[in-house]
């Protein structure tokens, strides 16, 4: 079982599965290379807040999470894209 605690991990984990994926369908190397985006842009509340944060520990993260969403604004859009759903149709 791959246990992700932090940022870097994941990043290390989509490092070693896009070398171990090379030449593998396009589909794959974009899915990875947004599970990268999407764990670094939402990074800091799912690996940052703990269940014993404060309300301003979580307002922190929060401006951390907007900061990124500035930045990739598209970032929301990746979590969810309509050819991932299709086995739900």
């Amino acid at each position: 079982m791959l246990l992700v605690l932090e940022v870097n991990d994941l990043h290390k984990f989509v490092g070693v599965a896009l070398h171990t994926s090379a030449g593998e369908d396009d589909y794959s190397h974009d899915k990875l290379s947004q599970l990268k985006i999407v764990g670094s842009g939402y990074g800091p509340l799912i690996y940052k807040l703990k269940s014993t944060s404060n309300f301003e520990s979580f307002t922190k993260y929060c401006k951390e999470v907007w900061l990124s969403l500035e930045q990739t604004p598209k970032l929301p859009f990746l979590l969810v894209r309509k050819k991932d759903m299709d086995y739900l149709i």
